[in-house]
């Protein structure tokens, strides 16, 4: 009960952690909402022409890839692992060692040492894990080669000159242009709209495409969502045409922030905790019984008993 009650004490503080992490993103992304445009440009160094190459080196030092980190991983090594290290290979471990013992170890006899049913059963845990490690890589692979046939571009404005770069290559103080059917490569803060409708519905629910501006929002709105000269990583134009300046980008953003709570442990429900006891219950009556029958069945050999 102590361990169970630690890690949620655990859990809990990791979530306050990540809600007051989002709370600083969302003040940030409100401060940007508000400034006029001057002070906008002022902030981030850059002008309606976009950053200049100059500025490239120091922001590229300065800031990571314009990529979602969060989560990823899942690595070869662990994948490895986890073919390894399941409760069917671990069964069959146990009974190659408890095997092991009897058989060859405990076995006074030289010539009545047996290799053979330990070397068959490992040989089953590594044939197993070896396939399902393989297939696993295989679809890793196939899934990395359909990823890379998807170019995830946007245009920029750098020296005034309209530039194609790749989403993980754009910094804050980019100036994107984006038209209908455009991704929103980061969030950004529009400076120029003409009949530019939103979709969000990856982040609010909301079947219904938002209207976004270039003004300057006073009000204090309670959703970052509302905000109508934000736009928002995740989400993508619908229609029209707008510039708009990268003010947070990759794991900095509203989406990063969203991604790293979706993708912390979650709590486990009460069915999730009684099969686990149950399971726990099942492998400690594994852990004595075998052994203790193996021991009883070993000593009545030596006595010439035996459980006839």
């Amino acid at each position: 009960m102590y361990i169970l009650g630690g890690d949620s004490m655990k859990k809990n503080k990791v979530k306050e952690v990540m809600l007051e992490e989002q709370k600083e993103v969302e003040e940030e992304i409100r401060k940007y909402s508000e400034l006029d445009l001057d002070a906008l440009y002022e902030e981030f160094h850059t002008s309606k022409d976009g950053i200049s190459k100059s500025q490239l080196i120091d922001l590229e030092e300065e800031h990571d890839k314009n990529i979602i980190t969060i989560g990823r991983k899942n690595t070869k090594f662990t994948r490895l692992l986890k073919a390894l290290i399941n409760p069917f290979n671990v069964i069959l471990m146990f009974i190659a060692a408890v095997t092991f013992l009897l058989d060859v170890v405990l076995e006074n006899n030289p010539a009545d040492r047996d290799y053979v049913t330990v070397i068959i059963i490992v040989a089953l845990v590594l044939i197993s894990s070896a396939v399902s490690f393989i297939q696993g890589e295989k679809s890793n692979e196939a899934t990395e080669q359909l990823t890379k046939l998807i170019s995830n571009k946007a245009d920029v404005l750098r020296d005034g000159v309209l530039t194609e770069i790749l989403m993980e290559d754009i910094l804050p103080g980019d100036v994107v242009r984006l038209s209908a059917g455009d991704m929103i490569p980061a969030d950004v803060r529009f400076i120029q709209t003409k009949d530019t409708f939103v979709a969000q519905s990856a982040l609010t629910g909301e079947s219904n495409p938002v209207e976004k501006f270039s003004k300057k929002r006073s009000e204090k709105l309670e959703s970052i969502t509302d905000l109508d000269n934000i736009g928002f990583m995740g989400s993508n134009i619908v229609s029209g045409v707008s510039y708009a300046v990268v003010i947070l980008t990759g794991n900095d953003t509203y989406f990063g922030s969203m991604a790293e709570q979706l993708s912390s442990p979650r709590d486990r429900n009460s069915f999730e905790i009684g099969v686990a006891n149950v399971s726990k219950v099942l492998v400690y009556m594994m852990l004595v019984m075998v052994p203790l029958v193996f021991l009883i069945n070993w000593f009545g050999d030596k006595q010439g008993v035996g459980w006839e």
